[in-house]
């Protein structure tokens, strides 16, 4: 790991904790890495991933903080109520549990915002997104 960055590390971990863990309607909401014009809604995607050491020490041992954004897009259906059902499983599969991410010892992950809702100009598209701040320490 020395050297590199634990971004994409994270973000396989969060989408590895989402995969068949959040649901629509009885169906599984997909984690998509970019979705395409013309994709099929409900589905998820975290992105927006910065990290920052929280240490200076010249130790194997290094301190991250790295903020994830995920973020909802759904249909309207009985207003937002659905787009916030989706955000309400993120977190609580997120806040307060548990990833596995390569390279790295968890230490936590803490939601720090849960940002509102809106809707697209169509009248039909609703996105939601939540932030992350998840702790690790990495070594080198």
């Amino acid at each position: 790991m020395a050297g590199k960055s634990v971004q994409l590390y994270v973000q396989a971990a969060v989408k590895a904790a989402l995969t068949s863990q959040v649901t629509s309607g009885g169906a599984t909401v997909p984690v998509v890495d970019n979705p395409y014009d013309g994709q099929t809604a409900p589905y998820i995607v975290c992105n927006n991933i910065v990290e920052t050491w929280d240490d200076d020490f010249n130790t194997p041992q290094r301190w991250l903080t790295v903020t994830v954004d995920v973020y909802t897009t759904d249909y309207k259906t009985a207003g937002t109520v659905t787009n916030k059902d989706i955000r309400r499983q993120i977190i609580n599969t997120l806040a307060g549990g548990s990833l596995t991410i390569t390279g790295c010892t968890f230490r936590g992950c803490l939601l720090i915002d849960n940002g509102v809702e809106f809707i697209e100009l169509d009248g039909e598209t609703v996105h939601g997104q939540c932030r992350f701040r998840i702790h690790v320490d990495t070594l080198t």
